[in-house]
């Protein structure tokens, strides 16, 4: 048993229960009307608020270092909890959802692909994708820009996993029932639905259904790597894994799993969070200026983005971590106590489901001034790694701390460039008006702008 000697530890029972808990529902009522409004609310009431999914109890925690504790200083006694066990249901057992014995092999198995040589290869992939797409819009014409942000995020995963010609039909497959598996991995989540898995019913649900459509359209590029008759990047450096940990070369089903769990998260998180970027520029004039002024002067938008080039564009990157902090598509995480373990002051007994949310972490007025606000020049004078443990976390931290950060991190700027040097973006007073949704991934469900194209020395005006 993990304890911290020095504190005296208190019983999950003696922690505050959070308000509005119904019969039989418990919270989850609120954790699918207004998930952002319920959890930002408990970091007034404690540090480890109690809470109800359906009937299964869990623990909220509210404080950053309780989390750091959660991810890092005890990240041993803590593992992937039943939000990762419902996606394995639709993804297999990639690093996205590998438990804590497997996750280390997953990890070593994929970093030679997210190297930097690697990232700055598959960089020219995504200005091929980025250039190109933009390159179709229509000058005055009014685009879903979300949809758009979708299918080109989409395309440069399958592209950079996948590298060579698509079959149609498989990538129509990915795009059909990922959103669907994503939707429902979400809502089981919260509300009690794996009763399901032991019955007939599983077989015709549409959440079981996708992950059956996304594992054999997966499996088919797969093969199709393996067999050498395409020139996928990213799949092969996978696919050449001969870890000693591995015995070898991975087998066709863990290279299929780990390559949709790479899809996923190079998919659905980047597309989400430059849909939000993007709104944001365009509300504000004076970030969008002096991003354009930056760009101008230090990015050439015919050549594709290296990383050695982040370095040239300090306000850009702020721009993406504010967009970042003010929207996290990651908003809602799991873990479950592997052992029984002191936290805080309170000893959490195993198997506990412990829930924390990076989006409600990144609205604290005590670590972010004015936290609704986007304020880019906030990392200026703050750099991430000055705030407290725990309280700035889009990638997570610790041993699960996303293996492709950089990757995501070299996508938006590529995308965010082919956008923003070519086109300005404003929504229409008059159209449908953005708004979030929550479901595995915090995004926008819609994004209908304007599209403009840039002029010389007039380019931040309206």
């Amino acid at each position: 048993m993990n304890t911290d000697r020095e504190t005296p530890a208190l019983s999950v029972a003696e922690l505050p229960t959070a308000p509005g808990r119904l019969p039989l529902l418990g919270h989850s009522p609120q954790l699918v009307r207004s998930p952002m409004k319920f959890l930002e609310s408990l970091a007034s009431i404690a540090p480890l608020v109690r809470v109800s999914l359906g009937h299964r109890p869990a623990l909220v925690v509210t404080d950053p270092a309780l989390v750091h504790d959660v991810l890092v200083r005890k990240g041993t006694s803590f593992e992937k909890g039943e939000q990762f066990e419902n996606a394995r249901v639709v993804l297999g057992n990639g690093i996205l959802v590998a438990g804590r014995k497997d996750h280390l092999k997953h990890r070593r198995i994929l970093q030679p692909a997210f190297q930097t040589g690697a990232i700055d290869s598959y960089g020219v992939l995504m200005h091929r994708e980025a250039t190109h797409s933009v390159a179709g819009w229509t000058p005055g014409e009014t685009r879903n820009i979300q949809q758009d942000l979708d299918e080109l995020s989409l395309r440069i995963a399958m592209t950079t996993l996948f590298s060579g010609n698509l079959p149609q039909a498989v990538a129509s497959e990915v795009r059909t029932w990922l959103p669907v598996a994503l939707k429902g991995v979400a809502l089981r989540a919260v509300l009690p639905l794996r009763r399901w898995d032991g019955t007939r019913l599983a077989t015709t649900t549409r959440f079981h259904r996708s992950g059956e459509h996304l594992r054999n359209a997966v499996e088919e590029l797969v093969k199709a790597a393996e067999a050498g008759s395409s020139n996928a990047d990213m799949m092969n450096r996978i696919l050449d894994a001969t870890a000693a940990q591995t015995e070898g070369h991975i087998s066709q089903a863990q290279a299929r799993d780990e390559a949709l769990s790479v899809l996923v998260a190079a998919y659905e998180t980047t597309a989400s969070t430059l849909g939000s970027l993007l709104l944001e520029v365009s509300r504000n004039p004076r970030v969008e200026q002096r991003l354009l002024r930056e760009l101008t002067e230090n990015i050439d938008p015919s050549h594709p983005v290296r990383t050695s080039d982040l370095r040239r564009v300090p306000y850009t990157l702020a721009v993406v971590q504010e967009a970042l902090r003010l929207h996290t598509p990651g908003w809602f995480l799991m873990r479950r106590a592997a052992t029984d373990v002191v936290l805080g002051r309170t000893l959490i007994p195993k198997g506990t489901e412990v829930i924390f949310s990076p989006q409600a972490l990144h609205h604290a007025p005590s670590v972010f001034p004015d936290p609704h606000s986007f304020n880019p020049d906030r990392w200026e004078d703050t750099p991430a790694k000055s705030l407290p443990p725990g309280s700035y976390l889009p990638f997570l931290e610790g041993r699960h701390q996303c293996i492709g950060n950089h990757y995501a991190l070299h996508e938006m700027v590529t995308i965010l460039i082919a956008v923003h040097l070519r086109w300005k973006l404003r929504v229409p007073a008059s159209g449908p008006q953005p708004r979030h949704v929550f479901r595995t991934v915090m995004r926008l469900n819609g994004l209908h702008m304007a599209v403009t194209p840039r002029r010389t020395g007039n380019e931040g005006e309206d």
